[in-house]
């Protein structure tokens, strides 16, 4: 019976050892967080036509994969194979960019069969608000695993940024990581994980544009396990690499690129160019496709050509953005949007959001007085059991004392 007694407060004792150091840590984590103030966002406006694409007929496309996880942290994470056999099975399928981003970790690459890049998955909360970090400083660690509001996604986002070249929102329709409402706030990333092989976000992506967002797709596997078809060779990105002095992040920043679904990494067509010569917006295919869809704001399907290898379209007073789907029987190309700009400059989708400090103080009070109500309710019962057991020990030598005596 003592025997038992001493298990069970063994593993009390350990329950209650394990949640104080979970609070600890989460409180740590969340009062770092800032409040923002989000500024209502504005359309794409401007007399300008901004065309993410090289009008050079002669530009030559790279196809990358950004995603895929290998073997880590001693297989806690869900990776099948080594870097190594990653590497090699997009070498097989033609890939000239194979990129390992395995959570919180830079996973060196060692083969010059293909190109890479230094890149990791950052995020470990439970509603899989993740994000890709290219050629990153430093890992970063901070994220909030439980609830996350928009000011703290804003947060982490801008954490992100300041120690890489680079942040894309992964997968955002899995499990919701982020909302509409998320997205018409949030600022300061650069890509859209358009196509996963978990899902198609292209209408999240038109929440982003329509709030007037500069935001460029990329497709990626997300691959896991290199055995199973659904996760391999499925959505990839094509890259404009005729600028040979530019760096493929800088032509990710800048839009030059598009988002691709397939089998087995290859598409039945391909950009050739995409031209603006004053308000009129010409694409051209390497092949006919069975229809090429124009969208707009809010989503809004502008214009369809069908059977057809080009398409042309002149912006009305109307149109804030213009973006082409490429649909042909067992694939489809995502285009970059051509978005109205007051400027020729790249549009870029800085932080707009302000911090509001008064707000921020407030919050960081709040949390602090939960993690100590939660201690205090943890160790109230346990502090009154020794206070008691400690009165009875004093009681009883009391009594001794006195009979003693």
């Amino acid at each position: 019976m003592n025997f038992l007694k001493a298990v069970c407060l063994f593993f009390k004792t350990a329950g209650l050892f394990l949640i104080t150091i979970i609070t600890l840590l989460t409180t740590c984590l969340y009062v770092q967080c800032d409040i923002y103030k989000f500024h209502p966002s504005t359309s794409f406006a401007g007399k300008y036509l901004y065309n993410p694409y090289s009008d050079d007929t002669s530009a030559l496309w790279i196809k990358a994969n950004f995603h895929a996880h290998s073997i880590a942290w001693n297989h806690l994470t869900n990776g099948h194979q080594t870097p190594a056999e990653i590497e090699d099975v997009y070498r097989k399928l033609g890939y000239d960019v194979a990129c390992i981003s395995n959570y919180e970790h830079v996973t060196a690459v060692q083969t010059k069969q293909v190109k890479s890049l230094s890149i990791y998955e950052h995020g470990y909360n439970i509603s899989k608000t993740h994000q890709l970090v290219f050629e990153p400083a430093k890992v970063t660690f901070f994220d909030l695993p439980f609830l996350q509001t928009a000011s703290m996604k804003q947060s982490v986002i801008n954490t992100l940024s300041l120690n890489s070249s680079c942040v894309a929102l992964a997968h955002p329709l899995l499990r919701n990581g982020y909302s509409d409402k998320d997205l018409k706030k949030l600022s300061g990333y650069n890509l859209l994980e358009v196509l996963n092989h978990s899902g198609n976000s292209s209408g999240k992506w038109d929440v982003i544009l329509s709030a007037g967002k500069p935001v460029w797709c990329i497709g990626d596997d997300d691959m896991h396990d290199a055995r199973k078809s659904s996760e391999v060779g499925v959505c990839w990105t094509m890259i404009n690499s005729i600028n040979k002095n530019e760096s493929i992040v800088d032509a990710l920043k800048k839009g030059n690129a598009y988002a691709v679904c397939g089998r087995k990494g290859v598409a039945e067509n391909a950009l050739k160019r995409l031209t603006v010569n004053g308000d009129t917006m010409y694409v051209k295919l390497l092949y006919k496709a069975n229809a090429i869809k124009l969208i707009g704001q809010n989503g809004i399907l502008k214009h369809t050509v069908t059977n057809s290898d080009s398409a042309v379209y002149i912006f009305k007073p109307g149109d804030t953005y213009i973006r082409a789907e490429i649909i042909n029987d067992n694939s489809k190309l995502y285009l970059n949007p051509v978005v109205r700009s007051n400027n020729n400059q790249v549009p870029s989708n800085s932080c707009t959001a302000s911090i509001n400090t008064i707000a921020t103080f407030f919050y960081r009070m709040l949390v602090l007085f939960l993690c100590v109500t939660i201690l205090m309710l943890l160790y109230n019962k346990s502090l009154r059991k020794m206070l008691y057991l400690r009165k009875g020990n004093d009681y009883k030598r009391t009594n001794r004392s006195w009979r003693t005596a």
